[in-house]
Parts: structure tokens; C-alpha cells; sequence
């Protein structure tokens, strides 16, 4: 009989230790924070977190940074900015935008012209001089004249006609970009000038137009048959 009566009561303790574990404290969100502490009972969020120390977590309060702005539509959701201030028109307010000036209504270069209408963006160029025409402005253009020529290797960069690419032409100029002008043209005194842009082919000191041998030196233009 003893025997049995002990075993009876260890039976009734462990019921009654059975009974105290079933309770636990009510979690609705099962986030392991019991609704009494939870500062969003019906959201989970174990970490609690809550920004604006307003009493209600991050994860249900629609207004994190408490500045009258919900946050879906505030473009600072995480930094106070009642009044929204965005100059640079990027959708990220002022008050939590890390380059205020990238949106299209900043001006990264500085040069008082906003970035949706800047040639040149990232170059200051008050002036937006845009020689070919092409959208990109001088300062920024590899090839400011649009002739294939890059304006580093270009002898002449605001010329078009001008080029590597360019046949030679007689006309004094460096037309192909090669350190000599007029090459392959004939230049009868060998002065280094052409004779379609020297005026005085046989260098005897008359003038071609005048010169009654334009080609054969004859200073003193002797006519006989005349």
C-alpha cells in the first residue's frame, strides 16, 4: 500500500507541473516577444527595432522617421524631412541623399547648367559650345569636329575637311594629317611651296602673273621676238 500511495502522488506532481508549462505568455505574431512587450503584436519582429522611439516598431509603423509623411510616399523614409526638399529631382530627398546634385535637376559640374540639359555633365562648361553639332559639348567631345579623328591626334580638330582619312590636295594646307603639306605636287624651285600656291614658281622674283616665263628663272624677262 505504501508503495502504490507513493506513486500516486509523483503522478499528481508531474500533472501539475504538466499544467504550469501550457501557459505560455500570448505571442500572436510568434516573433518570441509576448504580445504585453511586443511593439508590433501582430507583425513579426524579433529585433524590436524602433526609430523614431514613437512605441511602435519599424515593421508596422507606417511612419518610421515621425515626420508626418508616411512612408510610402516619403522620400526620406528613415530621416525626418517634413518638407520633402529634393533639388536635384531624383526621388531621394535632400535630407538623406548621399549626392544631392546627381538627379536631373542638379548641376554636378558646378557650371550653372542643370544636368538634363548639360552637354557636358561632368565637365564644366558654362557656355555649351558644341561645335558638330552632336549633343556632346567641346569640352567633353573626343572628336569635336564628328570627322573619325580624335581631337588628341587631330592636326587640325575644328576642321572636318581635315583628317587622316583626307586625300591630299594642292592648296598649302595639310590636308591628311601627316606633317607635310602639298606632298606629290610639283614645286619647281623647290622653295617647299607648290607651284599651285607659290606665286612665283621659279623664284627669279617676278610674279607668276606677270612672269613672261612662269617656270624658267629669267630675272630680267628678256623678250627677243618681241
Amino acid at each position: 500500500m505504501t508503495s502504490s500511495k507513493t506513486c500516486r502522488i509523483r503522478t499528481r506532481d508531474a500533472s501539475r507541473r504538466a499544467l504550469t508549462v501550457v501557459n505560455p505568455p500570448l505571442d500572436t505574431d510568434n516573433d518570441g516577444i509576448p504580445d504585453t512587450t511586443d511593439n508590433c503584436p501582430f507583425v513579426s519582429n524579433a529585433n524590436q527595432a524602433d526609430l523614431d522611439q514613437d512605441g511602435l516598431g519599424d515593421a508596422c509603423d507606417p511612419d518610421d522617421d515621425n515626420d508626418g509623411v508616411a512612408d510610402s510616399t516619403d522620400n526620406c523614409p528613415t530621416v525626418a524631412n517634413t518638407n520633402q526638399a529634393d533639388g536635384d529631382s531624383d526621388g531621394i530627398g535632400d535630407a538623406c541623399d548621399p549626392n544631392p546634385n546627381d538627379g536631373p535637376t542638379g548641376d554636378l559640374d558646378g557650371d550653372g547648367v542643370v544636368n538634363n540639359v548639360d552637354n557636358c555633365p561632368l565637365t564644366a562648361n558654362a557656355d555649351q559650345a558644341d561645335f558638330d553639332h552632336d549633343g556632346l559639348g567641346d569640352t567633353c567631345d573626343g572628336d569635336d569636329d564628328n570627322d573619325g579623328d580624335p581631337d588628341t591626334a587631330d592636326c587640325a580638330p575644328l576642321n572636318a575637311a581635315i583628317n587622316h582619312s583626307a586625300i591630299e590636295v594642292c592648296d598649302g594646307v595639310d590636308n591628311n594629317c601627316d606633317g607635310n603639306i602639298d606632298e606629290g605636287f610639283a614645286d619647281t624651285d623647290l622653295d617647299g611651296q607648290a607651284d599651285c600656291v607659290d606665286t612665283d614658281d621659279d623664284n627669279d622674283g617676278v610674279p607668276d602673273a606677270t612672269d613672261n616665263c612662269p617656270l624658267a628663272a629669267n630675272m630680267d624677262q628678256a623678250d627677243n621676238d618681241r
